[in-house]
């Protein structure tokens, strides 16, 4: 078996991908979602555009987690 699949701490970075869906999920609900699944943003808001600045970073940091877990995922094969 590969070292490297050896060495990676699968559960946490299940446990990073699942804190991170979490807060995007929070984040999405201070934001609202109309009946098509699109962000209500008020882009005037201060607030809500700070909001999505993090929605945007949380979505990258997840995206990374995943391709980051897919990649030791590939090598243990």
């Amino acid at each position: 078996m590969n070292d490297m699949y050896k060495s990676v701490d699968w559960e946490s970075l299940r446990s990073e991908i699942e804190v991170i869906s979490q807060a995007i999920e929070v984040l999405q609900e201070q934001v609202g979602i109309d009946d098509d699944g699109r962000y209500l943003l008020d882009i005037g808001d201060p607030e809500q555009l700070r909001i999505n600045e993090n929605l945007i970073r949380l979505r990258r940091a997840k995206s990374n987690s995943i391709q980051k877990f897919q990649d030791y995922s590939e090598t243990s094969l």
